[in-house]
């Protein structure tokens, strides 16, 4: 892998890439589209020599369409992977005139377009049933919604877990790693090998044993049905089952096609219940996991069934006032409580309906196949045509994640006939919208932003993003769960952003995505903007020194070229405000590290708040403004009551 790394540090990814290959990261890292057309002819070599290493099954399929496919680096492996499956290469599928393709847990039907090359016509009218009879009954309950009073959550679902499994009912956990399972080892036992898992769900099925049963990222091919599986938990957001899954999950995970990962926490949660006549508990536990449920897009994502079971456990979630009443709630399902039978019912009857065919998704991924086949027949300039048709849709415009991926695709495209040009372009935009994907070969030069509009307003239209708002307070933890000494610096940048962010400003990484400026830039809607430079990684008794100060001076500097007439508020964000006699950071404030944790507990009490308001958007900007007044969360208050003079 030593070839890679310098296309990884031409593109500022050296950090990361070091990462991942040492095992200190657990992410994907995606070699550029351009590197790795360069190194086609070594890479070709190379694999040639190295066949007999390769599955049999594998190579025959990757041999002559190397310059389509991904290559990915993670922990473990080195990942070649085609766009899209090369289905056309298997003449018995390819050419069999007439192609059944069932599931339960797709709720975008696109994903057939793309995986399986069908037709765009014949999705479009899928055979679809509105009967429920094959649905199992599920109580999905979150305690992340419920009023525990500061409860901690883990012991409260374990002792459940034990008190279900002395009632000879199985407990089943899923959770998205190793590293995960590992935490439940002290209650359940942890197969890791397939042999053993098979061996251990045998048991849970034959009622030798009741678990607990951790299992790491298998959220599809178990099957627990009837007694072998009463209460369900899934602890965390699933991953992906391949580091394919995984990237595009990351890459895609704001985007309102991101199926995949609404395709695993569908088969997740349906391992429980196996039926019509069974029914199952399912705990969802994990900041990533409950702030995603939360989200409008992504319940949209989900079946018509499981989005009412998970309405209905949302609210009966809400409806729990302490710890005492989790148990007695799990229990009015599993002791057939006849007004939880009932209720379920109905709930799930009114559910019952067709659900409505994306014309607009089925549009894209009949485009995204077209440019494909294109792009392997060498009709590169109609390949790049057929996406930039879709990227200049209205509609498809409408979600910038969608045409950030497809700005990728075309990129690559436009890479692999030599137009670097063109790709530097389309690749920029990709990664102006979405810096998960690889940044071009020369950062895209920084367009200034514009005016941020009234703090309030910007926390309220993300509150109105969640179909259940107790949610954001999950999404909010995750967001700046890295605000921490011990993280990265790279990482802490991150959470100092996404604090900014949810704190109503328009937060940016300048330094990270251009090459130039702040670490992190709170834009406000006061007179000011905090330029922000982090320096977390010091010790407790490091100065501020001299070198350091003056890097904050060069970011000032930028941002006036940037935002001439705007006043800047230059802040260090390190342990202590102390500088070295010779820094003289005269008007230069510093964020403890300490005052960070405290401002973002202060925006999270502000937040809980927000979030127990009734009424809609303009009473909630109101209570909002009330809230962030009263907390000194406003850019004057932040000023004077998180940031210190240094000594």
């Amino acid at each position: 892998m030593r070839f890679l790394c310098q296309p990884c540090r031409d593109v500022g990814r050296l950090g990361s890439f070091d990462d991942v290959t040492s095992g200190k990261d657990f992410g994907v890292v995606e070699v550029p589209s351009w590197a790795w057309q360069q190194k086609l002819p070594e890479i070709q070599d190379y694999l040639a020599t190295a066949v007999d290493d390769i599955d049999n099954f594998v190579w025959p399929f990757l041999r002559d369409i190397l310059a389509v496919c991904h290559c990915l680096i993670s922990r473990t492996a080195v990942t070649i992977t085609p766009l899209f499956p090369a289905v056309d290469l298997l003449p018995t599928f390819a050419d069999c005139p007439r192609r059944i393709y069932m599931s339960a847990t797709i709720a975008d039907d696109s994903e057939i377009v793309r995986t399986f090359d069908a037709s765009v016509a014949a999705v479009g009218k899928p055979i679809s049933s509105t009967s429920l009879a094959g649905v199992g009954e599920r109580m999905i309950l979150v305690p992340g919604l419920m009023k525990l009073s500061g409860a901690p959550i883990g012991n409260l679902v374990r002792h459940i877990a034990l008190d279900i499994v002395k009632r000879k009912a199985g407990v089943a956990v899923l959770v998205p790693s190793g590293t995960a399972a590992e935490k439940w080892e002290d209650i359940a036992a942890y197969p890791k090998t397939t042999d053993a898992v098979s061996k251990s769900v045998s048991d849970m099925q034959q009622g030798t044993s009741f678990g607990p049963l951790v299992m790491a990222n298998r959220y599809d091919g178990i099957d627990l049905a009837g007694n072998s599986c009463r209460l369900l938990i899934m602890d965390g957001l699933p991953q992906g089952t391949s580091d394919y899954d995984m990237y595009r999950m990351n890459v895609m995970a704001n985007s309102s096609v991101n199926s995949l990962l609404a395709q695993r926490v569908e088969q997740g949660i349906g391992r429980g219940t196996r039926g019509g006549a069974d029914y199952c508990v399912v705990i969802l536990t994990g900041e990533k996991l409950v702030g995603w449920i939360g989200r409008k897009v992504n319940l949209s994502q989900l079946t018509a069934s499981t989005r009412a079971q998970l309405k209905m456990g949302q609210e009966v979630s809400e409806e729990v006032t302490n710890s005492t009443e989790v148990l007695p709630t799990v229990l009015k399902c599993l002791e057939r409580d006849r007004d939880w039978v009932a209720y379920h019912a109905s709930e799930l009857a009114e559910a019952a309906q067709v659900a409505p065919v994306d014309d607009l998704a089925l549009q894209i991924a009949g485009g995204e196949r077209k440019a494909f086949q294109q792009q392997r027949m060498g009709q590169f300039e109609p390949a790049v045509a057929t996406l930039d048709k879709l990227i200049s849709d209205p509609e498809v415009a409408k979600d910038p994640q969608r045409t950030a991926w497809l700005s990728a695709s075309a990129a690559r495209i436009a890479y692999q006939m030599g137009d670097d040009t063109r790709g530097q372009r389309l690749q920029t935009n990709a990664f102006t919208v979405n810096n998960n994907h690889c940044p071009p070969k020369q950062r895209p030069a920084y367009q200034p932003r514009p005016t941020p509009g009234k703090q309030s307003e910007a926390i309220v239209k993300r509150l109105m993003e969640y179909d259940r708002r107790g949610s954001m307070l999950a999404d909010f933890a995750d967001a700046i769960s890295d605000l921490v000494p011990h993280a990265s610096p790279r990482r802490y940048e991150t959470a100092l952003a996404n604090l900014g962010s949810y704190l109503g400003f328009d937060a940016d990484r300048p330094e990270q995505i251009h090459g130039i400026g702040p670490d992190v830039l709170w834009r406000t809607d006061a007179s000011f903007d905090f330029v922000i430079e982090a320096k977390s990684e010091k010790q407790d008794e490091n100065p501020l020194y001299k070198k350091d100060h003056a890097q904050l001076l060069e970011a000032e500097h930028w941002f006036h070229g940037a935002y001439p007439g705007r006043e800047a508020i230059r802040v260090s964000a390190l342990p202590e405000p102390v500088a070295h006699q010779k820094a003289t950071p005269r008007g230069t404030l510093a964020l403890r590290l300490s005052d960070a944790t405290r401002l973002a507990g202060a925006v999270r009490e502000m937040l809980a708040e927000l979030i127990g308001t009734p009424g809609e958007q303009t009473a909630l900007r109101e209570r909002c403004e009330e809230l962030l007044t009263r907390a000194k969360l406003k850019p004057d208050g932040i000023k004077v009551s998180f940031l210190t003079p240094f000594t």
